[in-house]
Order: C-alpha cells, then structure tokens, then sequence
C-alpha cells in the first residue's frame, strides 16, 4: 500500500495538471450552461430554505411555481457543499473532484484485481480522458459523476464477491443510486 500513494499522488497530479487553470484563475470557469442556468439556481433555492429551517418542495421562480428540479441530485452526498456554499465556482470544484475520483478508483479497482501499478496508473489516466467523461464535463453533472464513479461501483461489487460482506452491499448500494435522487 505504501507503493501505491505514490501513483495515487501520480493520479492527483494529472488531475491538477488538467484542470490547473481552473484552480488558480479563480475568473475561469468550465461548466457550461446548464450548470449555470439550472443546477445552481436550485441549489441556491435550497440554502436560502435551509438557512431558513425549511426544506423547499415549491420553486415560486419558474412561471407559477413548480416542484424543484430532480435532476440536481440533492441527496447526493458531494452535492450538498453546493447547497452551503452556493456559488459558481463550486460547481467547477465538483467537475475536479469527480475527475480525481474516477482516477483514483480506476486504479483502486484494478489494483483489486492484482494489476501491477504502472498498468493501473496508465487505465486511471486513460478512463479519466476519455471521451465519454471529458464530453459530460461542461454542464452535465449528474452524467459525470455517475461515469466518474462507475470505478467505485465495479471496485465495490468486486469487494462483494470475494469478502461476501454485507457492508459492500450497503456501499454499492449507495454508490448506484446516491447520485440520482
């Protein structure tokens, strides 16, 4: 394991060499519009109710009202930095911190499966650039952070088979369906 921080810091840092202008340049910005133009206003809805004690079932600011946008993942757990802190810039931290994450348990999971390092560090890099990811990342969060934690998902259902535990169950579980409610 202690081999394996190596490639892991490996994967953090072609994670901030990707994305490093958007770290430091707090002006740049990578989600497109409708990051901006529909998750943020309901994460916006839901921390001025929760700084009120409340927990919003009606959005009064489209047209007459309707039930706020289910698309958001709310009860996803990383969403809810969104809901304290709603502001544009976060929703560019979550495409970061997903990207990290899709590296990190891409070679977390094939490590399971006794992939030598170098060989897992090479998928983690390639799952992280491929198209598929790279295309969600201008404003389709929800799409993105399943993709990023399809890895997590195989990496849990693995764990399942060969320790057959009931708390994998519970975190593939939660893994699957987290991210779209």
């Amino acid at each position: 394991m202690k081999k394996d921080i190596y490639f892991i810091l490996a994967i953090l840092l072609f994670t901030f060499i990707f994305f490093y202008q958007v770290i430091l340049n707090p002006n740049q910005i990578v989600q497109g519009r409708d990051s901006v133009e529909i998750f943020q206003p309901v994460y916006e809805l839901y921390h001025e109710g929760l700084k009120k004690g409340e927990f919003p079932l009606w959005d009064p600011s489209i047209l007459s009202g309707k039930i706020p946008d289910t698309e958001v993942g709310l009860f996803y757990p990383l969403n809810f930095i969104f809901i304290l802190f709603p502001n544009v810039k976060f929703l560019d931290y979550f495409f970061v911190l997903h990207m990290f994450l899709a590296g990190l348990f891409t070679y977390l999971f094939l490590r399971l499966l006794n992939i030598k390092r170098p060989a897992c560090l090479i998928a983690a890099i390639v799952y992280m650039l491929n198209g598929n990811l790279i295309e969600k990342i201008p404003g389709h969060m929800p799409h993105f952070a399943t993709m990023a934690l399809m890895p997590l998902m195989f990496l849990l259902l693995e764990l399942l088979i060969q320790r057959k535990k009931l708390i994998y169950s519970l975190l593939l579980a939660l893994a699957v369906f987290g991210d779209s409610v």
